[in-house]
C-alpha cells in the first residue's frame, strides 16, 4: 500500500491538547509506573495506568492504592474497570482526590477473570449497563473522561458504533477502540477499517488501537480507520522509544519540545543503560523481591530475537535477585 506520509494533528481531550496523540495503552501487569516513567523519558507521551479495579479501590485494598499514579510528570490518567455503577462512581471520586487529571473506562478487557465479572469488554453486551457505568463515572467527576473499547463482543454483535455514540451522548471527551472483538481475544489481525464506522458515528476523539508494532502499520491503521491519533500496546514492550520514533515520523516538524528528553537509542550501549535504569526503578518502586519478579517479563523483551537470547531468557526467568537480572542483561549486550 502506497499511503502519503500522514501529519497527526493535535486533539482536544476536553480542555487538554495532546500535540501529537500517540498514547501509552493500558496493560495490566506491564504499564505500571516505572515503565511509564521509562516510556515518558522520551517525550511527555500521555500514558496510562494498568487498570485499576473500582471494587478494590471501593475496598481500600492498599496493594491496589499502590497502582495509582501518585509521583509520574505529566497527566495523570487512570483506567478503571467494573460492572457496578455504585462501585465505579466511587473509584472515580477517589481517583480525583488522589490527584488524577484523567480517567478512562475499560470496556475492552477480553480475559475471563473480568469479563466473568460482566466487567471489561462484557460490558458492550448490554448497552443500558454500559450507559449507566459511563453515567455514573461522568456524574461523579469533573475530570476529563475517555472510554476504551472493542469492535464488540464477538463478529455477529459488533456495537462499537452505538457504544460510542451512547459514550459521546454521556460526556465522554475520547474513545480508543481495539480493532478486534473479545471473542478474538489477540489472535488474527486487528480490523482497523472498522474503526472508521467509530470515528463516523461521533464528533470527539476517536484513537485507534491493535497491531501497531511499527511505523508502516501506524500509517495503515491511520489510513483505514481515519482515526484522530494511535495508541500503542505491544510495540512499546521492551522498546520504550517506540512512542518518540511514531512522534519523529508524524509530527509536522522538528520539535524543540522534546530537546529536554532522550533521544531514540542508536547504540547498544545506550540501551544497556536504558535497561539497567528501567531494572533499578522497578527494584526501588516495589522492593527487591516483588521488583525482580515483575522485571523478569520486561528483561525478556528487551533481548527478544537477539544473539542468545533463549539462553539469556532462562538466566533472567532463573533470576533470584535483581544482581542476577542485571548479571543476565550485560552477558547479552556484551555478545553483540
Amino acid at each position: 500500500m502506497n499511503l502519503e506520509k500522514k501529519i497527526l494533528k493535535p486533539i482536544l481531550i476536553g480542555n487538554i491538547e495532546l500535540k501529537t496523540p500517540i498514547i501509552l495503552a493500558p496493560m495490566a501487569g506491564v504499564t505500571d509506573l516505572p515503565f511509564r516513567n521509562i516510556v515518558k523519558k522520551f517525550g511527555n507521551f500521555l500514558t496510562c495506568s494498568e487498570m485499576i479495579s473500582s471494587e478494590a479501590i471501593f475496598r481500600r485494598n492498599k496493594k491496589t492504592i499502590h497502582m495509582i499514579p501518585s509521583s509520574i510528570n505529566g497527566i495523570k490518567y487512570v483506567q478503571i474497570f467494573g460492572a457496578n455503577p455504585e462501585s465505579m462512581y466511587e473509584a472515580a471520586k477517589f481517583n480525583e482526590d488522589y490527584g488524577a487529571d484523567m480517567l478512562d473506562i475499560n470496556m475492552g478487557c477480553p480475559v475471563k477473570k473480568v469479563t466473568n465479572t460482566y466487567a471489561g469488554s462484557a460490558l458492550m453486551k448490554d448497552e443500558k449497563l454500559a450507559r449507566n457505568i459511563i453515567h455514573a463515572v461522568r456524574s461523579a467527576t469533573n475530570l476529563h473522561v475517555t472510554l476504551k473499547i472493542r469492535l464488540g463482543w464477538d463478529h455477529d454483535h459488533k456495537n462499537c458504533a452505538t457504544i460510542a455514540k451512547i459514550a459521546e451522548d454521556e460526556g465522554i471527551n475520547m474513545i480508543t477502540v481495539h480493532g478486534r472483538t473479545r471473542s478474538d481475544l489477540y489472535s488474527g489481525n486487528a480490523d482497523w477499517d472498522m474503526i472508521r464506522n467509530v470515528k463516523n458515528a461521533v464528533k470527539i476523539p476517536v484513537i485507534c488501537n491493535g497491531d501497531i508494532v511499527s511505523i508502516e502499520s501506524a500509517e495503515i491503521a491511520l489510513e483505514k480507520s481515519s482515526a484522530d491519533g494511535i495508541m500503542i500496546g505491544r510495540g512499546a514492550l521492551g522498546k520504550p522509544w517506540f512512542l518518540r520514533e511514531l512522534y519523529n515520523h508524524f509530527n509536522s516538524k522538528n520539535d524543540t519540545d522534546l530537546d529536554e528528553f532522550l533521544p531514540i537509542p542508536t547504540s547498544e550501549e545506550e540501551k544497556l543503560k536504558i535497561i539497567l535504569e528501567h531494572l533499578k526503578s522497578t527494584i526501588k518502586h516495589y522492593g527487591e523481591t516483588t521488583g525482580t519478579s515483575n522485571f523478569k517479563k520486561h528483561g525478556a523483551w528487551y533481548i527478544k530475537n537477539g544473539k542468545n537470547s533463549s539462553a539469556i531468557r532462562t538466566e533472567i526467568n532463573q533470576a533470584k535477585n535483581s544482581d542476577d537480572i542485571k548479571r543476565a542483561i550485560e552477558k547479552f549486550f556484551s555478545y553483540i
